[in-house]
């Protein structure tokens, strides 16, 4: 079976981000490299959500963490016993299963306890208890069973009294023998006749002999079962205390359970401070679905993950360092991702990751469908503003030329309706502008956040400027950062509104040889964050 790996884009997923994970996942999944699942990181944008529903493709389900789960885990399945069953059928079970412990469940399935060898044991080898079959209310088919038994009367009369071995002749055999018993004996029917006087509950009949008529009347007339066995008495005094249910001899008190999605490293943790064997884990419905020891744990299972549209660990998954990355499929500048193996890591200096993608379906002899064709074409058009930006390449143009017409689209036509879409923000609070499209940076040592905001309406942003300042502030003091820039850019007019706030707002209008005037500065012909924006503020932070 092939490897199940994640492919993720980063954190604040973009289209380019989405639709290069889902393309790649196809791809890779097309050419039987792994079993892959396209997955996001976060809430999708406007644009992103008008590019899948246009073509017609679900959005991935979210990834917040490459923590191990239990589930994640191969583990024993619960052997279940129900409240009812006897020792015998727990001890047969055990050994069949070659189980630690049983779960034991009411009717309804829930989990009333747990039992183990340790538990049986306990009953077993009390052997000055005959009275066990009373205290735990055993059912008479419990004893039926382990006696391997036949009934040839029951009295519907559940053995209440001790246990005991009618071996002696009735003369002798006085009080030995009470009202309620559960009397072992042979073939003597003088024997038989005494017991069922004294009003035993039960008689087992050793070694497969047949009863009297007389004996069976007399039994069916005072209410007393009989159970005819091929055991001689010896061997049905032995495992007559197995006929106890578990629910006697179950561990109720203090158990210890995880969850199907409760994390390793909790439970691990969790183990440490407990020295059972062996634990129950939950369904969703609180039923046991498998059981979890140490052992379970012991190996470094990870899970897999491939990247796209970003090598940075500040925007990927949380956790990261707790996956394998197997693969990195990017188009923006190498950073600090680090990997504990080596792997297959594609970096271009193109417009988009999926520019880069489309050339590896090429490359590979993969036909491309419409669907997955209209995801590549449209993140293409989305990161290099439809060749406008000064990211674009004519790798990038010769890729849109050629996925245009599998898409079915015009990409002029369909660019200007894509656009429309996502730059429509009268709508958008002014936090979600500040979350639709971030990433943060260490440049310099310095932690600086960068989003950036498509617009055709500047307008309708300049009024919000005093709150958006606002939430900025916020923002770097909750995280901790030195600066947030929020690149505002229109579209059709090709140039970018620059708000600045924390450190080195000056620094970072004087990269672009502007002033700051009360936390702006504006700059014709900034569209990319990635090759214009990144490049220029790195250069004058690096010197301060």
């Amino acid at each position: 079976m092939n490897k199940k790996v994640y492919v993720s884009g980063h954190k604040v997923p973009d289209t380019d981000s989405i639709a290069s994970s889902i393309s790649y996942a196809y791809l890779v999944n097309s050419l039987a490299k792994y079993e892959a699942k396209p997955v996001r990181l976060g809430d999708l944008n406007k644009e992103t959500k008008f590019v899948l529903k246009y073509f017609g493709v679900d959005e991935p389900k979210l990834l917040t963490t490459m923590k191990i789960k239990l589930k994640d885990v191969d583990l024993d399945d619960a052997v279940l016993i129900a409240e009812d069953a006897s020792l015998y059928e727990a001890i047969n079970l055990l050994r069949e299963k070659n189980a630690y412990v049983l779960i034991v469940v009411d009717k309804c399935g829930k989990m009333s306890g747990i039992i183990g060898l340790k538990d049986i044991t306990e009953i077993y080898t009390n052997i000055f208890d005959d009275t066990v079959l009373s205290k735990a209310d055993t059912p008479f088919k419990n004893v039926v069973e382990v006696l391997k038994g036949t009934v040839i009367n029951d009295g519907y009369r559940k053995p209440l009294g001790r246990m005991a071995i009618y071996a002696m002749d009735p003369k002798m055999i006085e009080d030995r023998i009470e009202e309620d018993d559960v009397v072992i004996l042979g073939d003597r029917e003088d024997a038989q006749e005494d017991a069922i006087k004294r009003n035993v509950s039960c008689m087992i009949v050793t070694g497969g002999f047949k009863i009297s008529e007389k004996i069976l009347n007399m039994a069916k007339e005072k209410g007393i079962s009989i159970i005819s066995t091929e055991y001689d008495s010896f061997m049905a005094s032995r495992v007559l205390p197995l006929s106890v249910p578990v629910s006697y001899t179950m561990t109720k008190d203090g158990i210890k359970t995880f969850h199907i999605q409760d994390f390793v490293s909790d439970v691990k943790a969790e183990m440490n401070k407990n020295r059972f064997r062996c634990y129950p884990v939950l369904d969703n419905d609180g039923k046991v679905i498998n059981t979890v020891s140490r052992y379970h744990l012991l190996s470094d299972k990870r899970k897999n993950i491939i990247l796209v549209d970003h090598n940075e660990r500040t925007q990927s998954v949380d956790d990261i360092e707790e996956a394998e990355i197997l693969e990195i499929i990017d188009h923006h500048r190498v950073a600090n991702v680090e990997t504990k193996l080596p792997l297959y890591f594609r970096n271009e200096p193109l417009g988009s990751t999926a520019t880069i993608i489309t050339k590896m379906f090429i490359e590979n002899g993969i036909a491309i469908p419409k669907h997955i064709a209209g995801l590549l074409i449209s993140a293409i058009i989305s990161d290099t503003l439809l060749l406008k930006s000064p990211t674009s390449t004519k790798t990038d143009a010769k890729m849109i030329e050629l996925l245009a017409p599998i898409a079915g689209i015009d990409p002029d036509v369909y660019a200007i309706e894509m656009f429309t879409e996502a730059a429509s923000i009268k709508d958008v609070a002014s936090e979600d502008l500040l979350k639709m499209d971030v990433k943060s940076f260490n440049i310099a040592k310095k932690k600086i956040r960068v989003a950036q905001v498509m617009t055709m309406d500047m307008d309708e942003v300049k009024k919000r400027k005093d709150d958006l300042l606002n939430l900025m502030r916020e923002t770097i003091d909750k995280n901790q950062e030195d600066t947030f820039v929020l690149m505002i850019t229109d579209i059709l007019k090709e140039y970018s509104l620059v708000l600045v706030q924390g450190s080195y707002k000056e620094n970072i209008a004087a990269a672009f040889d502007k002033e700051l005037v009360d936390n702006e500065f504006t700059v014709d012909g900034l569209l990319s964050r990635k090759k214009q924006m990144i490049p220029a503020i790195s250069k004058k932070i690096e010197t301060l």
